[in-house]
């Protein structure tokens, strides 16, 4: 299950808003900017909106090291702000630290929370007893069995195609939200801001295919042998 199947489209967007301007430069497409940025938050496995956000909050923090050790090494920079961008990205490495270690209580308290916590086993200490396993004259009387969860439906194409179309028009309005005013015509920012464009009036075209498509019955019509 993918975090767009986990957590609410809004929960997403209040984190791809941050992270989407640090990766847009770099990888040059909004489509593939926004795919890393959500495999970057799975490799934590956010459970919460909690977890996310914190989750994003780091990836941040470690983006922005990175661009300060790169600023670090650009040729033409005086000795002073060299030190300044190592500084920047130490400082920037031990936030991004602080917030995994929050992050790592958090997931250890939920975890305590959701089962019995296991007492730490010191040097000494005798082993804890195994215990005991019900016999079947122990075992509670089996109830009725449960009855059969039927599979979730997989959406159909008209709503997937809804879906991408929704999804690619948001970052379109992230994109020209973070540059209010609009870029300068010839810039990189215009040119993603175009791709995106482009994105987005090809999921519109890919509904409207879906829905005649639906509307004619689900399939296309077979040709007849010449």
């Amino acid at each position: 299950m993918t975090l767009i199947d986990t957590f609410p489209r809004a929960a997403l967007d209040l984190v791809l808003v941050a992270l989407l301007p640090i990766i847009v430069p770099t990888v040059g497409n909004a489509a593939a900017a926004e795919a890393l940025a959500l495999r970057m938050l799975d490799e934590y496995h956010p459970t919460t909106i909690r977890e996310l956000h914190m989750a994003g909050e780091a990836i941040g923090f470690r983006l922005d090291a990175l661009r300060a050790k790169a600023e670090a090494h650009e040729p033409g920079i005086t000795a002073e702000q060299r030190d300044n961008a190592r500084k920047w990205a130490c400082c920037l490495t031990r936030s991004e630290h602080q917030v995994l270690r929050a992050l790592a209580e958090l997931k250890r308290t939920s975890l305590a929370g959701a089962g019995e916590a296991t007492p730490p086993v010191r040097a000494g200490d005798p082993a804890p007893a195994p215990r005991p396993v019900p016999t079947a004259d122990q075992s509670p009387a089996a109830g009725p069995p449960a009855a059969p969860v039927p599979p979730a439906s997989e959406p159909d194409d008209v709503t997937k195609a809804e879906r991408a179309l929704a999804s690619a028009e948001k970052l379109l309005g992230l994109m020209r939200a973070h540059h209010k005013g609009g870029p300068p015509p010839h810039s990189q920012a215009a040119q993603q801001i175009q791709a995106q464009e482009r994105v987005v009036g090809a999921a519109r075209l890919k509904l409207a295919q879906a829905r005649r498509q639906q509307s004619s019955g689900g399939a296309a019509p077979e040709q007849s042998a010449a």
